[in-house]
């Protein structure tokens, strides 16, 4: 059985949102715009 420690915080506003990754004791941010296409854009 794995064990996996990952921890995602996601902050929403109107225009936009701020992500935070929590892994391996690192830590990876990211601003988005809020639209479908600029978020996919991101994750890939």
């Amino acid at each position: 059985m794995n064990s996996y420690k990952i921890v995602v915080g996601v902050d929403v506003s109107k225009n936009s949102f701020t992500a935070t990754v929590l892994y391996d004791n690192k830590r990876e941010s990211f601003e988005v715009k809020s639209d479908p296409v600029e978020f996919e854009k991101k994750i890939k």
